[in-house]
């Protein structure tokens, strides 16, 4: 499936999402109880797609990520996501949970991950504010991320679940001048993040 639906097409990248969704009680094929496979349900997920990279010999041009993982995860993976943020400042999932994430990956052995830039979810759909309920982007908030994540492994920008809700980085010419700034600071990086994956 991977080599003749990504591979053959030409794809060098893809988000490999969703392992953390074994339901607890799955019927397996092996017989095994879904809840004490769970864990080790993320490692066969990374493990399927770093072999078809590795069966087709592409394994220096392509690259996937992960948002979960487990102990033996790193050895599969190519690189790591943090998951869904809020776009928001807060320390329990917004911003501030991507440097304790990165650091708290980095310490478990999952060196090479990051976050979307400018966070994922907002819970602005309502035409009005919600004190502690309403999160959506603000050219402030993304700013900084910009700046957070081009010291990262990867330097993506995710638009968020209600795109229209946030502010984007095109949405105005001091953010895109910001954006491109950073992205030659990630740029000017390649050759020392390069020195630290050998």
């Amino acid at each position: 499936f991977i080599k003749s639906n990504y591979l053959d097409v030409g794809s060098s990248g893809w988000m490999l999402d969703y392992a953390e969704a074994l339901p607890l009680d799955a019927k397996l094929h092996s017989k095994q109880d879904a809840a004490s496979y769970h864990n080790e349900y993320p490692i066969e997920w990374a493990k399927v797609s770093r072999e078809a990279i590795s069966e087709a010999g592409v394994e220096d041009e392509v690259l996937f990520f992960t948002r979960s993982g487990y102990h033996c995860s790193p050895r599969y993976s190519t690189c790591f996501w943090l998951g869904d943020q809020l776009t928001s400042w807060r320390q329990e999932d917004g911003i501030k949970s991507v440097v304790v994430g990165l650091l708290s990956s980095g310490f478990c052995g999952m060196s090479l991950n990051h976050g979307d830039i400018g966070g994922y979810t907002t819970t602005a759909v309502l035409p009005f504010h919600i004190p502690f309920i309403t999160f959506r982007r603000s050219q402030e908030l993304l700013m900084r991320w910009i700046e957070l994540c081009a010291f990262t492994a990867i330097f993506r920008t995710h638009e968020g679940n209600v795109p229209g809700r946030n502010h984007q980085i095109d949405s105005h010419p001091a953010t895109l001048a910001h954006f491109a700034r950073f992205a030659r600071v990630f740029a000017a990086l390649a050759a020392y993040r390069e020195q630290l994956c050998c």
